[in-house]
C-alpha cells in the first residue's frame, strides 16, 4: 500500500523508515513494541502538527499579500486617499 501518493522521500527519511522497521522487527517484548509505537504515534502527530501550521502560516502570507495588493490598487484609484 502506498501513502504518500507522489511524495519521495529524501534518503534520510528512507533510512529513518528502515532504521524504525529493522527495531521492530527486532524486537519481540510488547513493552519495547509499545515504547516504540509511543515514539512513531508522537513523531506522526509532530509532523501533522508542523504540517498544518507551515500551511496556515502560506495562507495567512497569501491573504496578507492579497490585502496589501488590494490596498495598493484602491489607493492607486483614489489619489486622495491619504
Amino acid at each position: 500500500m502506498n501513502m504518500t501518493s507522489g511524495i519521495q522521500f529524501t534518503t534520510e527519511q528512507l533510512f529513518h523508515v528502515e532504521q524504525f522497521n529493522r527495531a521492530l522487527d527486532a524486537t519481540s517484548d510488547p513493552t519495547q513494541l509499545r515504547d516504540l509505537a509511543k515514539q512513531l504515534l508522537k513523531a506522526w502527530q509532530t509532523q501533522k502538527a508542523a504540517t498544518t501550521w507551515i500551511m496556515h502560516q502560506q495562507l495567512q502570507g497569501s491573504t496578507n499579500a492579497w490585502a496589501m495588493a488590494r490596498s495598493l490598487q484602491n489607493d492607486q484609484a483614489d489619489p486622495n486617499s491619504d
